[in-house]
């Protein structure tokens, strides 16, 4: 076979065509890096601060534990931080699936906690990062004990916490809580998390322990010691 005999015009056309290409691809790769989250690493860090704090509570003898006000570890609301675009879920021992009303989800235990109950940061992908558009979390932390996370149940979901709604007897009368829902975004609201406090408790109860985690604020001081009054009540009259 005799060699191409390639024109001027045909040689420019193909290296016009190359560079085409190549620029298509770096648009493309830029595209994707500006919707890929990068999760800075205070939010790492403050994901394994919040691990460590709930094994020391977990660890801690006590049938009531709780950081307001500090009689048991020693301080006060734990300081966390969590960006915009990042999603802290609690799944628990007793359930494969939780839900957030944020995005009308469920969300499955990923397979990270080993089917034990666990910690975990998601990337918040237009609310949708759970079995409707699964990723693998960014980092989880799993416990041995059969743990049930809780957040507080409100009217709306505006809030940091943004689970579905569950009717719990523990602490001595039916109360509505959440699956343990924090967004960094808020639920895709206009306010961002960023740094808050969290009132933190765990109460150990048969078989199961319970942490509840809600955010902190001088608002809510009155109704959190009013809490801890009448869970420190139930106890006492468990065993009297």
């Amino acid at each position: 076979m005799g060699e191409a005999n390639l024109t001027p015009a045909a040689i420019i056309g193909m290296i016009i065509g190359v560079i085409f290409i190549v620029a298509v691809v770096g648009f493309g790769v830029s595209i994707i890096e500006m919707f890929t989250l990068v999760v800075d690493e205070g939010s790492i860090n403050n994901f394994n601060v919040l691990t460590n704090y709930i094994r020391s509570m977990i660890e801690n003898k006590d049938i009531f534990v709780n950081n307001y006000p500090a009689k048991n570890l020693k301080q006060g609301p734990l300081p966390y931080y969590l960006m915009n675009g990042v999603i802290l879920a609690g799944y628990n021992s007793e359930e494969r699936r939780i839900h957030t009303d944020c995005s009308n989800e469920d969300a499955t235990r990923p397979s990270q906690l080993l089917g034990k109950a666990g910690l975990c940061l998601h990337v918040e992908d237009n609310a949708n990062n759970f079995d409707d558009d699964p990723q693998e979390p960014i980092q989880c932390y799993a416990f041995d004990e059969e743990v049930v996370f809780l957040a507080p149940s409100d009217d709306n979901n505006e809030g940091g916490f943004g689970g579905s709604k569950r009717q719990l007897d523990i602490y001595g009368e039916t109360e509505d809580y959440e699956d343990l829902f924090l967004y960094g975004s808020e639920c895709d609201y206009s306010y961002d998390l960023g740094t808050t406090s969290l009132y933190i408790e765990k109460y150990a109860r048969e078989d199961k322990i319970y942490i509840y985690m809600s955010e902190y604020s001088k608002e809510n001081d009155n109704e959190i010691a009013e809490r801890i009054n009448r869970i420190d009540k139930f106890i006492k009259s468990r065993t009297l």
